[in-house]
């Protein structure tokens, strides 16, 4: 009884929609109408709130860009860097790559897959191999 009630309830619902569509007003709100459907069926993700320095939970929009604001600020201007590490410099791969990794590697790439920036699909080294891994 109470699922039939719904169900009137939606198609009533379906059918108001579609007549306000219909109307002259409503075919140039056809894309407004529909982007809101797709956001009314969305999850909610995450909560727009932060904690500030000293506890204290920020919802309001404003005060959290300027907390991340803050935040970032600080981040990227603290001088960490330790003065006493040192590496080494060092020109070129420190191992050379062996044949029979790349080969292994060819065989574990997945196929079937979009190419990248350079065009080249795996099945293209797949294909050649023997020519393309010397």
């Amino acid at each position: 009884m109470e699922k039939e009630k719904r169900t009137l309830a939606q198609g009533k619902t379906r059918q108001e929609l579609v007549n306000e569509l219909e109307s002259t007003a409503g075919k140039k709100n056809v894309y407004g109408v529909a982007k809101q459907m797709a956001k009314s069926r969305q999850d909610v993700v995450g909560v727009n709130s932060v904690k500030d320095a000293s506890g204290k939970v920020l919802v309001e929009n404003d005060q959290v860009m300027e907390e991340w604001r803050n935040y970032v600020e600080k981040l990227l201007n603290e001088n960490t860097w330790d003065n006493a590490t040192t590496c080494e410099n060092v020109e070129g791969p420190s191992e050379l790559i062996r044949r029979d990794e790349i080969l292994k590697s060819l065989r574990m790439m997945k196929k079937g897959k979009a190419a990248g920036p350079t065009g080249i699909v795996s099945e293209m080294f797949m294909a050649g191999e023997d020519c393309s891994v010397d």
